[in-house]
């Protein structure tokens, strides 16, 4: 389809659409294939956020940064909350995290409900064909029967990104004639921290490190701002940048068969991370780079090449963009906004800020973050909520253990109700409010909530915190969101493990 005659179809938005073809919603399954729809694949990766060669990272990702340069690269593309099974349904219904439900971690005892709409339903009932290669997020695989194709087929395995492309490829070589357009998800758990890290779950099952991905000179690694730069840092990105050009290997196999197959013209190819970057003050925070996420889309003639986004995006607005240019609608609590005009060269006004929202994670840590072009305003409504420590003050730490590694628990989780844990023990309680102006600090580390020269602009957006909580029903603000039976458990068997670690210092 010429880009033209695209967006005079697409922007005029979906009842403009369907009066182009002539068609009520209820005869789009019978669409002829010369009128065909476009197809939609769709890949999301853990734990990468922005560190991949478009957005300036010094490590080599060659096929993503073809694909940057071949679609459009968005700049400031966030997730609607930061931990990744939350950031997965935000993108998947168009709704913040408080509003569907998905509060916490799958694998903790959360599900998204089988009654909340998603993309694959709106797809389903549009007459696409939908399919899922590895895996989903959102929700129990004993509850997700949504997608009307699964291609898993090496249980326990189909997870590893050379079984997901494997998977995705077979599935289009079935498509390259077919009449129906089709939705593909792909999840993969590169590149998760399970698969490198030292003692981590995959690590231990399959040591890909050693056998797989390879592990870089700790000396050569680019170690990014946030994080300190010492020993520990750079084991950790030593292990975790071949992962990424592993994944990087693989993700290129998947776009050459979508080229080879003659798929490339007619299907809108997104990929994306679910959240910002592993390390400190960053994935599970709402913090700059906890709630960023790398973004790339393509579509030849319709989307611009090498083009860059530079709006403000959450990633609550992908299910709209999705489905305005599928010529779907919404339902009327969809809360994110389309910004398909813009990806095809129509007429679009930025959105002013976005809102991003942390509940459970590791540990309950309610926080509720607004950010505008240019500042990031925080609210911390846990009352014993202590800090992420920068990096020169773990650098700097009295404390050997924190100087060394920085776990999570001493430094980005913890329980803040248990005195015994390392996390409440070293760091200093965490402020109610933060605000950071983004143009003269990026890493966010001068908080200038209590300046007096800022307090106009923290009034203004704490006004607009209330504004939102309030119109989308936060359950905050009636009080503690309660967690999972299971999540509770977790939690309590690592404060009383953190009681005996205590007890052991303490008798040295």
């Amino acid at each position: 389809m010429k880009r033209r005659n695209f967006l005079e179809t697409t922007t005029l938005g979906t009842a403009g659409a369907m009066a182009t073809l002539g068609l009520p919603q209820s005869s789009w399954s019978k669409i002829p294939t010369a009128q065909k729809r476009p197809n939609i694949i769709y890949m999301v990766v853990h734990d990468l956020g922005r560190y991949f060669s478009p957005y300036g990272t010094p490590i080599d990702t060659p096929n993503l940064q073809a694909f940057a340069e071949g679609g459009i690269t968005l700049d400031h593309a966030y997730c609607g909350a930061p931990p990744c099974c939350p950031s997965r349904a935000c993108a998947m219904t168009g709704q913040y995290q408080h509003t569907n439900g998905l509060v916490g971690m799958v694998n903790h005892g959360w599900s998204l409900s089988t009654d909340r709409k998603t993309i694959v339903d709106y797809l389903n009932d549009a007459g696409y064909e939908t399919a899922w290669a590895g895996f989903q997020h959102e929700r129990r695989r004993s509850e997700d029967n949504h997608y009307q194709v699964r291609l898993n087929k090496k249980p326990g395995e189909d997870v590893l990104v050379e079984n997901v492309v494997d998977a995705a490829i077979g599935y289009l070589e079935t498509k390259r004639d077919a009449g129906e357009p089709f939705y593909l998800n792909l999840g993969t758990q590169e590149v998760h921290a399970s698969m490198w890290k030292p003692g981590a779950y995959y690590t231990e099952l399959l040591d890909r490190p050693n056998k797989v991905y390879g592990i870089d000179k700790p000396e050569d690694v680019h170690v990014p701002a946030h994080c300190p730069d010492n020993d520990y840092s750079r084991m950790i990105f030593s292990r975790f940048v071949p992962c990424i050009r592993y994944m990087d290997l693989h993700f290129g196999r998947l776009f050459a068969a979508v080229d080879r197959l003659g798929l490339r013209e007619n299907t809108l190819f997104v990929f994306t991370t679910d959240h910002g970057i592993w390390g400190s003050r960053a994935k599970g925070t709402v913090y700059e780079r906890g709630m960023e996420i790398g973004t790339l889309m393509q579509m030849p003639g319709v989307i611009e090449a090498g083009s860059r986004m530079k709006e403000l995006v959450n990633n609550i607005d992908f299910l709209p963009t999705f489905l305005e240019m599928a010529g779907v609608p919404c339902s009327s609590d969809v809360q994110g906004r389309s910004f398909w005009p813009r990806l095809c060269g129509g007429a679009y006004t930025p959105q002013e800020a976005i809102f991003t929202e942390r509940n459970w994670h590791e540990n309950y840590d309610p926080v509720r973050s607004v950010r505008t072009g240019r500042y990031h305003y925080l609210r911390n409504l846990h009352p014993g909520a202590r800090r992420c420590l920068l990096p020169n003050e773990i650098l700097n730490s009295p404390h050997e253990e924190i100087r060394q590694t920085w776990p999570n628990e001493y430094v980005a989780g913890g329980d803040f109700d248990q005195p015994d844990s390392p996390h409440f023990r070293y760091n200093p309680p965490r402020p109610h409010e933060e605000l950071y102006d983004l143009d003269t600090d990026p890493e966010e580390f001068v908080n200038l909530a209590d300046d007096p020269k800022y307090l106009e602009i923290k009034n203004k957006l704490a006004a607009q915190c209330d504004q939102w909580m309030h119109d989308t029903n936060d359950p905050v603000l009636k009080g503690p969101i309660p967690g999972t039976e299971k999540m509770l458990a977790i939690v309590a068997a690592r404060m009383e493990n953190s009681a005996k670690m205590s007890k052991a210092e303490a008798a040295k």
